[in-house]
């Protein structure tokens, strides 16, 4: 418990980091406001292991274990030495998260039947999207990875994600 509230307080960090180096990357556009979440149904028994399971998949292994690398990967690019030092420490707290998302995941496939299992299998065949980056000139004058570089991170990590989930089931 003390590590998922650790991460979520690494999370408003990372919010406030990104922010700062938003304002020091001027012609890189911000997204916009911020939208609210709708909640969800609650779930327990086999149904809330499965949904643990497969967030934590697709969430925590698959997306956290790529920001980690992705962060890595753009601190050792970045001239800026406050956009370095904000980057690495991303990758470091982002690194923790897929940790504690594997953690979570072994735990609920470890406590769960077939369906935990069977779902997981199924997640893991979800195909890769990465999401549209910024202008790959703008982003990449600044040290950050373009398009192609970003497609790279996820690829290296969903490879290296699936041979680590099998041992798990």
């Amino acid at each position: 418990m003390r590590r998922a509230v650790a991460a979520g307080d690494d999370e408003v960090l990372h919010a406030h980091l990104a922010a700062e180096l938003a304002g020091r990357t001027p012609t890189l556009a911000s997204s916009g406001p911020l939208t609210a979440l709708a909640s969800r149904h609650e779930l327990a028994g086999d149904a809330l292991l499965v949904r643990l399971a497969v967030e934590s998949w697709l969430d925590g292994c698959l997306g956290e274990g790529a920001a980690a690398e992705r962060a890595l990967r753009e601190s050792e690019r970045l001239d800026d030495p406050g956009a370095r030092r904000a980057q690495r420490i991303i990758a470091a707290d982002e690194r923790r998260h897929a940790e504690l998302a594997w953690d979570v995941l072994a735990w609920a496939v470890q406590r769960g039947g077939g369906g935990v299992r069977r779902a997981l299998r199924e997640a893991t065949e979800i195909p890769l999207h990465i999401a549209d980056e910024v202008d790959a000139g703008e982003a990449t004058r600044f040290g950050y990875l373009d398009r192609d570089d970003v497609a790279r991170v996820h690829h290296d990590v969903r490879r290296a994600a699936l041979h680590r989930v099998q041992t798990l089931s």
